[in-house]
């Protein structure tokens, strides 16, 4: 059982044949794989004979997703709640947190094995890409940046890693934006503004532009993390795509404030950020943890974006893990299939599921520029999560337990790593 929007059929496939499916969309395949780890074939169940050579194997109807995808996390970070706790679960807590860890014990070994931890429980869980941001303020790029680049080379066999340079955007001003540009362009990162409102937003706003555009940057956007209903930086943003032309790659990350905008508001806001192609990765673990939080009060919202409005108006959306156990957020596992049962349970995005797990695999793959690498297709490499479970409810109650992960057609075995060795 694949998910819908996951697959290609090779052509040939008998049209007159209707695809069995589950409730919830999922479609009943078989799928042929060589001797190399490549898809040779995606079939509808029981249309076609096994491809001569290769051995059948019954899946007896468990649900196979391709590779996942993880467009937006900050493994710089991770892992540090133990000694850096988040004193009162708000934004600017952890982002004080964060800053006191980082000038009291970060350096490269340290970095280095949090990240290499990170990267580990990632590929045991079936992730076979990673785009995470660095923290890039002025005096605080290294050793960070050295720790990704050893890492980005170290893994190049398991996981496509790759990096965006993040800072607030006024910090892009003068010498220093400059600098962090240029590093982006040398060391084929991407530029990560962090976009707050205020009165200088449009030339924060053109300075980020001009930099990624003089030297061909992808611009990668922190946005509107805030339950602020006047916060709408999505929109200025959109609004500079469209008036400049740009014609690279934008991705915008949280847009929690689209949320409690006027019904019409966002309206307007969607069709502008449809019209700029611009890509949203929506956090649903750490925005539901950092957003409406007060200490003697129940939350009133969710924190999410609206992701269904948005992928109706044919915006691309994606899910994403963010912050794993730092002051963030001290949850979660650098596992997509924890991120997508939290999304589709906070998010309603079920009755049916339908192509939603297109959002932590070929949606992400095509933000990041590896399109073709998280699909069930013939010609693709065969990099699959194989689950017990046989429809979604199966495999969410579960959270994915007893998966087995494929790897150019072959399975492994990976132990996710000790937290001990953290210590």
């Amino acid at each position: 059982m694949v998910p819908d929007g996951t697959f290609t059929l090779t052509s040939g496939t008998p049209e007159s044949r209707q695809p069995r499916r589950d409730r919830d969309g999922a479609v009943c395949l078989d799928i042929d794989i060589d001797g190399d780890g490549v898809i040779r074939r995606v079939s509808l169940a029981d249309t076609t004979s096994p491809m001569d050579g290769l051995t059948l194997i019954a899946m007896n109807g468990r649900q196979v997703w391709p590779g996942f995808v993880d467009a937006h996390a900050h493994i710089d970070k991770c892992h540090t709640w133990g000694r850096a706790p988040n004193p009162d679960g708000t934004l600017l807590g952890a982002r004080a947190a964060a800053k006191r860890d980082r000038l009291e014990t970060w350096h490269y070994d340290e970095v280095y094995r949090r990240m290499d931890f990170a990267l580990r429980t990632a590929f045991a869980h079936g992730t076979i890409a990673v785009r995470t941001h660095l923290d890039s303020q002025e005096g605080r790029t290294e050793p960070c940046l050295s720790a990704f680049l050893a890492l980005r080379s170290d893994w190049a066999s398991r996981v496509v890693l790759q990096g965006t340079l993040t800072l607030g955007a006024a910090k892009l001003a003068g010498p220093w934006g400059d600098s962090v540009a240029d590093w982006a362009a040398e060391n084929g990162l991407r530029l990560g503004p962090v976009v707050y409102d205020g009165p200088e937003g449009k030339a924060l706003l053109d300075r980020a532009f001009d930099l990624a555009e003089t030297r061909g940057l992808e611009l990668d956007f922190h946005v509107d993390e805030t339950d602020d209903a006047a916060a709408d930086g999505l929109t200025r943003i959109a609004d500079t795509v469209l008036a400049r032309g740009f014609n690279g790659r934008v991705l915008c990350s949280h847009a929690c404030s689209l949320a409690r905008r006027t019904e019409a508001q966002a309206e307007r806001t969607i069709a502008k950020v449809h019209a700029a192609g611009i890509g949203i990765v929506s956090l649903p673990m750490t925005n539901l943890y950092l957003q409406d939080r007060n200490p003697i009060s129940t939350p009133r919202w969710r924190g999410i974006t609206l992701l269904r409005e948005l992928k109706r108006a044919g915006v691309a959306v994606a899910l994403a893990g963010d912050n794993v156990r730092d002051a963030f957020h001290p949850y979660g596992d650098h596992d997509l299939v924890d991120v997508f049962r939290d999304a589709v349970r906070l998010g309603h995005l079920d009755l049916p599921i339908g192509d939603w797990p297109r959002a932590v695999t070929s949606t992400p793959a095509g933000m990041l520029g590896l399109a073709g690498r998280s699909c069930i297709a013939a010609g693709a490499r065969a990099d699959l999560v194989i689950f017990e479970g046989r429809d979604y409810t199966e495999v969410l109650a579960r959270h994915g337990r007893g998966r087995i992960v494929i790897r150019a057609g072959r399975g492994i075995s990976p132990e996710l790593p000790d937290y001990r060795e953290l210590d």
